[in-house]
């Protein structure tokens, strides 16, 4: 990812881009930081020392993650398993990360500022599991599961190594609450408040069905 992105700005650069809008992660300026969070601070320290000006975004976990790594055992187990115990996560909608760079791609103003880009609530994944059964009106349960536990599907899943690590060090990190802050960034930078993982999951009902 460093040498994608490193390759990106420099081409940037020699197109005579004035400004660069870039998605980051939430944690990437933690110390101690975990493995995917160096990453991004990597490449945040390097366009932050490039010639062009810069806003980054830092936003919490995607609502649409329930979908892209859960939604097949809710939708056939009515369960989801994760090693996240009772964590409390502040979720983002990905259509609202996008409004905030779309604002900062399109106006003034954003110009080297850093965002967080979180919901307006942290949710457990007990309170997860809850609106999800309210609103696919069948019970869907949460299964806290262990780390090793995790580590044994994902190589069954035959995910790499240095990704399994990626992974559960993110877990550790949002299992341990750090990932709960609440930012009030999408309604200062856009003038809508963030979309609630209810109405998320109202509006993608037809993906855990």
């Amino acid at each position: 990812m460093v040498e994608l992105d490193t390759t990106s700005v420099e081409a940037a650069k020699k197109a005579g881009v004035k400004h660069i809008v870039r998605l980051s992660v939430m944690g990437a300026d933690a110390e101690p930081e975990h493995p995917l969070a160096n990453l991004h601070h990597q490449v945040e320290k390097m366009i932050e020392t490039s010639s062009m000006s810069y806003t980054l975004l830092r936003p919490n976990s995607f609502y649409q993650n329930y979908i892209t790594f859960t939604g097949s055992t809710i939708k056939t187990q009515n369960a989801f398993y994760l090693p996240l115990g009772d964590g409390k996560i502040s979720l983002v909608d990905v259509r609202d990360v996008a409004a905030v760079a779309a604002t900062a791609l399109t106006q003034s103003g954003h110009e080297g500022k850093i965002y967080q880009v979180t919901g307006s609530e942290a949710l457990c994944n007990q309170q997860i599991a809850s609106i999800l059964s309210a609103v696919l009106g069948r019970q869907i349960t949460y299964v806290a599961i262990s780390e090793q536990t995790a580590r044994e599907a994902l190589k069954e899943a035959e995910m790499p190594e240095q990704e399994i690590n990626l992974v559960l060090g993110l877990y550790t990190a949002q299992k341990s609450g750090y990932y709960s802050n609440i930012s009030p960034v999408i309604e200062q930078v856009t003038g809508k408040k963030p979309i609630s993982f209810e109405q998320f999951a109202r509006d993608y009902a037809e993906a855990f069905k």
